[in-house]
């Protein structure tokens, strides 16, 4: 008690009065006092406590506190006991949590990559800002999902079993891409890093950070066709064609220099080199 009010037991008599304190009052705790003096033992919820208001010295700190009333031999409430545990470094760990939850929290908000959090079944359960707004999908829509709604059905079966090998083996991480469509329509790639989400040592989902690579995509297919349209016009021209190293090697020639040249084969071609013998 001299420890947590900074003065002694016997000292404090008659300054405090549970029932007419102001900071009872202010804090919302007028009603548990009331009911302990109804007969009823009475936990209240965690408070900060200011002595000083109260007229005691020491430091603001946060208690869990019971109340339990003492009866006379008529059943009479007479009195009650105040028991105070001191949680305040508890407390104040819970709070600087809290603050490391919230900033962690706006940082995935506001990031650019979709961030997704689901259960072992793939049912989703958290969606960042980022992932609405690319998928056109609300939030509240998301958790009645499951990651295979959105993929594309030629890509199901191949996604699914990546990530129950990633269970099944424990895996920490995985990492995957693969084509989604979005609530209008569109077809988005993403590639995906999954990592195993475990509380006391059970597997209970997933954690994804997935990047949208449609462009990259785009680019990848347009330069597919773009390099098919030059192996059929590097083959089919009339106009012949060779690259060599720079010792002079032939790497690469099409038919229509072949025929020029008089070679029977690329094979017989590539045994000389252009810059000291000619063709």
């Amino acid at each position: 008690y001299e420890k947590m009010y900074g003065i002694k037991a016997e000292d404090s008599i008659g300054l405090f009065n549970v029932r007419t304190d102001p900071q009872v009052e202010t804090l919302g705790l007028k009603s548990f006092v009331n009911r302990a003096y109804g007969g009823e033992s009475v936990r209240l919820p965690i408070f900060e406590w200011d002595p000083k208001i109260s007229g005691f010295p020491g430091r603001s700190r946060y208690l869990r506190t019971i109340i339990y009333p003492l009866k006379d031999e008529f059943g009479v409430v007479s009195n009650v006991v105040i028991t105070h545990e001191d949680v305040t470094e508890r407390k104040q760990a819970e709070l600087l949590l809290q603050k490391s939850e919230e900033k962690y929290r706006q940082l995935i908000e506001n990031v650019d990559e979709i961030i997704l959090m689901s259960d072992v079944n793939g049912n989703f359960n958290y969606i960042n800002r980022s992932g609405v707004e690319k998928t056109g999908y609300s939030f509240e829509e998301f958790t009645k999902m499951n990651y295979l709604d959105l993929i594309l059905p030629d890509h199901k079966r191949r996604v699914q079993i990546h990530h129950l090998r990633q269970f099944r083996n424990q895996q920490p991480t995985s990492k995957i891409e693969f084509p989604i469509h979005t609530k209008t329509g569109d077809i988005r790639w993403l590639t995906q890093s999954s990592q195993l989400r475990i509380i006391d040592g059970l597997i209970v989902g997933f954690n994804t950070i997935t990047y949208d690579i449609t462009e990259r995509k785009r680019i990848e297919d347009a330069l597919k066709i773009s390099e098919q349209r030059y192996r059929v016009f590097f083959k089919n021209t009339t106009v012949g064609f060779y690259r060599t190293d720079p010792s002079g090697r032939v790497l690469i020639a099409n038919p229509a220099y072949l025929e020029i040249t008089g070679y029977d084969s690329f094979e017989e071609l590539s045994n000389r080199e252009i810059p000291n013998r000619g063709y």
